[in-house]
């Protein structure tokens, strides 16, 4: 039943599709000069850095929780597995939402990807030598937090650093927008 509404859903959804914009009254696609070379800049190939680390911490992180409560715990895993995503997933919540846009305003970048990127070793380390449960929780959560609040920073910076041509898809040239 989930295929065949798939089926479905895929064959009914209007196509995506990007349509050059037209001359003013020519009826002929303009005649736009070809893309620049792109040549990424240093903070471009740091940004990148930056977000593939964390996102590859994360995922280490998660795949590892369940492993290291069996070696603290020994008997009732899944709920207390349970428990510690329930908590990260809420601490990356407030990490994007609240951390993210309290701490990391433009001018103040540097500082705090610094600053998180310490704490978050840091934890790490800590989390390495923890061997009860709820200490390990709270750490597991508190990375999440952080971890969280450096994804946005990571991705407008790239995002930054990014000529503006090469951007995705320019939404006034795209046939989805209405309003031209």
């Amino acid at each position: 039943l989930t295929a065949a509404v798939m089926l479905y859903v895929a064959k009914a959804a209007p196509k995506d599709s990007v349509t050059r914009p037209l001359t003013k009254g020519h009826g002929k696609p303009d005649d736009r000069p070809a893309l620049q070379p792109f040549r990424p800049t240093g903070q471009l190939w740091l940004a990148v850095l930056i977000f593939g680390v964390v996102l590859a911490m994360q995922q280490l992180l998660r795949i590892t929780l369940p492993i290291a409560l069996r070696d603290i715990e020994g008997h009732d895993v899944p709920g207390v597995t349970g428990i510690a995503f329930t908590l990260g997933g809420l601490a990356a919540a407030a990490g994007v939402f609240v951390v993210s846009a309290k701490y990391f305003r433009v001018g103040h970048l540097r500082r705090a990807l610094v600053v998180c990127s310490a704490i978050i070793g840091a934890a790490f380390l800590v989390l390495g030598t923890i061997h009860a449960v709820t200490p390990y929780v709270v750490m597991f959560a508190l990375i999440s937090l952080l971890q969280a609040a450096m994804v946005p920073t990571a991705n407008m910076l790239i995002a930054f650093n990014t000529p503006m041509a090469r951007r995705g898809t320019d939404r006034k040239s795209t046939r989805l927008n209405s309003s031209h």
